[in-house]
């Protein structure tokens, strides 16, 4: 009777061992999410600063871990080919960081000259629009 307590407390402990391990490791090897937000105009523009705040408080507070790039496009700066040029550089630096895993537009421009980049990541990965006024049919 002894030895058979003793062997279902060591059968026991072993099972707690094995889950927290598996816990542990599973959150290890958990991939942290990358999301390449592109906004249209200048950092200093609108509610660009609001927009990154609730924008990673919301994700904190869902339990989702991201690393978050942002890039501006500043289009009021380029006419279309040079536009769409640049989105194509912020793209390719945003995956020098890594994969990315979601791509957030901001804005009507910022959207569209994406939507021109011709890079797999665009077609690849889920899109999320904010703030576009007047989409363009093509990217809907």
């Amino acid at each position: 009777m002894k030895k058979r307590r003793i062997l279902v407390i060591i059968v026991a402990i072993a099972v707690v061992i094995t889950a927290a391990v598996a816990l542990v490791v599973s959150y290890i090897l958990q991939p942290r999410l990358h999301v390449c937000v592109m906004f249209s105009c200048q950092e200093s523009q609108y509610a660009y600063k609001e927009f990154r705040d609730a924008l990673e408080d919301r994700l904190a507070s869902l339990g989702i871990d991201a690393k978050v790039s942002y890039y501006y496009l500043d289009c009021e700066r380029y006419s279309h080919d040079p536009e769409v040029a640049h989105a194509r550089m912020l793209l390719e630096l945003a995956q020098h960081k890594g994969s990315i895993d979601y791509l957030v537009t901001v804005g009507d421009q910022a959207t569209y000259s994406t939507s021109h980049v011709s890079l797999p990541v665009v077609q690849d990965v889920p899109w999320i629009l904010d703030g576009v006024l007047y989409p363009a049919a093509k990217i809907l």
